[in-house]
């Protein structure tokens, strides 16, 4: 894993995106209703240069946004309020684990551990993310401050479960503990396992062998004298083919399987008595353990432990004919299953035991999520101010009957909430990155460059420039669009909403003016406001290692792959290779040599990766004219498929990070090499070599990709035969010059204002490979978060200052801008944190 795999959102801490989802009933806010106001709205938040930011503003702006989702923070620690004070130091790591590692499985831990980069990739995630909410990752109580509600509400849940629960509203009755102690509690299995790889080579297997699956509800063994492959299978009767008892049946089991496995066998006197003790260790199944082990043992996992039934007397209890597992054919012979106590008949020892471990497992966020709200239902929990209320309503569906209150925004039980109490709760946590988005807008609305696109009247309702007019006719056109109901489909019913509630509800906008800023005025202000600080030589070490790591195939191969811990999926091939003798090695690199020579052959006569896996899959292990023969005995599986990016989207360096490294590596060099003038006339270039990856071995084919041949910005005065290019824009290189690219981004910048361009004009291929290779560097300036990073340079350089707090709300702002950087701009990026 890289960092290309950590997500890359921009973090939007303003009003700007519309909100689509599921929409309820909602009624209309209520005219008149009184809303609480903070004791001290006009106290100075922060100041920046000659903006003041006040309480109010930044009260308005956080509840806006993100008010609702904090209330019901704030109510379900009230809630929780007993558990808080008694979580323990353990209880915080665990939770802290599972937070960086989505899992509370010790075993994984204990792997992505082993993994030093994996790890820090975890680590780094789980500290932006702290980061982001406004947590100090270097804090353990900020850190014990994050899991700490979660943690509590989960205790809160299970001892509601557990002791006040007793009509099983959330399913933890014993009606709903019984079915799943019946659909997951089984006994220990001992079972033998056949594995083919295609039907033909099951059939060809049983022809081997003169025997017929699935005859008169048994197996049977043909004694005829034409060969069984050429009689019909309503021809099989009693006078050619005799049915066989289940001791016969298993006898052939241990045949076949051996015949399958000519490098693992088992005894062939191996019987239905001893076979269970001798080779309990591939024989025995448990069911937690194998229905986990891939997507094919889980498919299995019912037909094992259920459909093959040892309690039903008319049925039979081996596989009458091959079952499809993933992609495999697969006979089971199940001999044994151990008895588990039914439910109604354990013990309160061991009905208490599972309980716990049942509510430990149904116990998921949903569940407690579900626990939590009926629990501010039951308490009464009520809301009084209108815009909490109508996002209440958008969410729930459930509308509160009051007029407000003039001084509280709600209650739970006999707890009322003032505005100063959710102020200060919001505040701790993120009252600094939502002043940087007061800042961000008043920055670009009460400046110079909200003058020089719009004059000097900031009323976006009377101001009479053509752009906003403009602006205001978009308006109009959603309003008309919501006035006959053009947005149902989003959630959004002219029935259910006033032109006002819709705009607040999907917007966050409080007014017409407001949704015009948000909406249209700040986006077309940011270009301006970012632009100037782009640094073309901060990304000059990124376009080198685009331009060096470049390539761009469609790729298929052919894996050959071990699977000897029968788990249906390839084993750690590096892991196998590794832990081979000298004389094992030997053999193996012998075998891998002459199966590549083998493969290679098939290659030169024109067949298809697809008809060669099928010939292997087809051939019979046991038969040694095959040229298959030695590598089927050795265990090796092959297939064959397409690696896929997306519909119709090739790969390349910058989305191959779930690749296998050897086999990406490889394919890198692979197009270095077809991308060669010799090769002009290729239409699929094969790989002369093997790559051994951890999955195995790979035969690799690649196409030309959507974007094959690599851009170069290269441009003489050879190329400008019309003479139509400026001079100063040859380039001998592949990589655009300092001229290029600051005409390309002149040229970028002013399609973005809506200008004509004053740049020199770009021959194509001069501005398809700026576009490549500093194309991203300028999208990701040009982002929100880009516009985020440019206010917090500017709240840095003009010196901020909190009214309270100073020191510490400056280095949350600074954490913050330097995890903006680290997600926004590619690794490369020479980000100026780091200066």
């Amino acid at each position: 894993m890289t960092k290309a795999l950590i997500i890359k959102a921009s973090i939007v801490l303003g009003a700007f995106l519309v909100i689509i989802g599921i929409s309820y009933g909602v009624s209309l806010i209520v005219d008149n209703e009184t809303d609480p106001t903070l004791e001290n709205p006009e106290d100075i938040y922060v100041t920046v240069g000659d903006l003041d930011i006040t309480n109010q503003e930044l009260y308005d702006i956080m509840k806006q946004v993100d008010g609702y989702s904090f209330l019901l923070d704030y109510v379900d620690r009230i809630i929780v309020e007993e558990y808080l004070g008694d979580i323990t130091d353990e209880e915080v790591e665990e939770q802290k684990l599972f937070e960086i590692y989505n899992t509370r499985d010790e075993d994984t831990i204990a792997e992505i551990r082993e993994d030093e980069e994996l790890n820090q990739d975890y680590l780094d995630l789980f500290e932006q993310r702290l980061i982001t909410r406004g947590y100090n990752i270097n804090n353990d109580g900020d850190v014990r401050a994050y899991v700490e509600l979660k943690i509590a509400k989960r205790l809160y849940a299970e001892n509601y479960v557990l002791n006040e629960d007793e009509e099983g509203k959330f399913g933890f009755d014993d009606a709903a503990m019984e079915q799943h102690y019946t659909e997951t509690t089984f006994g220990d299995v001992c079972a033998m396992q056949i594995r083919f790889s295609s039907t033909t080579e099951a059939n060809n297997v049983f022809n081997e062998f003169n025997l017929v699956p699935n005859h008169e509800g048994g197996w049977g063994l043909y004694t005829g004298e034409t060969p069984l492959v050429d009689v019909p299978k309503e021809d099989l009767d009693d006078t050619n083919t005799t049915l066989l008892t289940d001791e016969e049946v298993f006898e052939y089991y241990v045949t076949l399987y051996n015949y399958m496995n000519p490098s693992n066998e088992i005894s062939p006197t191996t019987t239905m008595e001893n076979y269970c003790e001798n080779y309990s260790d591939q024989a025995t199944l448990v069911y937690d353990d194998f229905s986990t082990l891939s997507q094919t043992t889980n498919a299995m996992s019912k037909y094992v432990f259920e459909t093959l039934d040892l309690t039903d007397e008319e049925s039979k209890t081996y596989s009458l004919q091959t079952q499809s597992f993933g992609d495999f054919k697969v006979l089971v012979y199940k001999l044994s299953q151990e008895e588990v106590t039914r439910f109604i008949d354990l013990s309160t020892e061991e009905f208490d035991a599972f309980k716990e471990e049942f509510i430990d497992e149904k116990l998921t966020t949903t569940v407690i999520n579900n626990v939590i709200k009926a629990i501010r239902d039951a308490e009464e929990f009520e809301i009084f101010e209108s815009k909490l209320k109508l996002t209440h309503f958008y969410q729930t569906g459930i509308e509160f009957d009051n007029k407000g209150s003039e001084e509280f925004i709600a209650k739970i039980g006999d707890t009322n909430i003032t505005p100063e109490d959710l102020f200060d709760y919001m505040e701790n946590r993120v009252g600094p990155y939502y002043a940087m988005e007061l800042i961000k807008a008043q920055t670009l609305v009460q400046g110079e460059l909200f003058e020089n696109l719009y004059g000097e009247n900031r009323d976006m309702l009377e101001n009479s420039s053509d752009l906003m007019k403009e602006h205001r006719d978009e308006l109009r056109e959603m309003k008309t669009a919501f006035s006959q109901n053009l947005y149902a489909n989003y959630g959004f019913s002219a029935q259910n909403y006033t032109w006002q509630e819709f705009l607040y509800v999907a917007f966050s906008a409080t007014s017409e003016a407001n949704m015009i800023e948000q909406l249209f005025v700040l986006g077309n202000l940011s270009p301006y406001y970012i632009y100037p600080t782009i640094e073309i030589d901060r990304a000059l070490d990124y376009m080198q290692e685009q331009y060096d790591e470049y390539y761009d195939v469609f790729a298929t191969h052919i894996l050959v792959y071990l699977d000897n811990d029968w788990d249906y999926v390839p084993d750690d091939f590096d892991d196998y290779v590794a832990e081979l003798s000298e004389t094992e090695l030997s053999e193996f690199n012998i075998l891998k040599a002459s199966f590549e020579d083998l493969i290679n052959e098939k290659l030169a006569e024109d067949m298809t990766f697809e008809e060669i896996v099928k010939e292997y899959e087809d051939s019979l292990v046991g038969d040694t004219e095959s040229e298959y023969q030695p590598y089927k005995a050795y265990g090796f599986i092959i297939q064959t498929e397409e690696i896929s990016m997306g519909e119709n989207k090739s790969i390349n360096h910058n989305n191959d990070e779930t690749l296998d490294e050897a086999f990406s590596g490889r394919l890198k060099e692979l197009y270095d090499q077809f991308v060669l003038p010799v090769n002009n006339e290729t239409n699929e270039f094969f790989d002369d070599q093997v790559t051994q990856s951890s999955f195995g071995l790979h035969f690799i084919a690649v196409t030309r990709g959507t974007n094959f041949e690599q851009p170069s910005a290269n441009f003489t005065a050879e190329d400008n035969t019309e003479d139509k290019y400026d001079a100063s824009l040859y380039n001998e290189n592949d990589l655009p010059s300092m001229v290029q690219l600051e005409n390309y981004l002149q040229i970028r910048y002013a399609a973005d204002i809506k200008e004509t361009s004053e740049a020199l004009l770009l021959p194509t291929n001069v501005y398809t490979a700026a576009d490549t290779y500093f194309g991203p560097i300028y999208d990701a300036y040009m982002s929100q978060t880009g516009l985020s990073i440019r206010t917090l340079n500017d709240m840095i350089d003009l010196n901020a200052n909190f009214t309270d707090g100073h020191t510490d709300k400056m280095t949350v702002l600074e954490n913050l801008l330097e995890v903006l950087y680290l997600i926004n701009f590619p690794e490369s990026f020479d980000s100026p944190v780091t200066d």
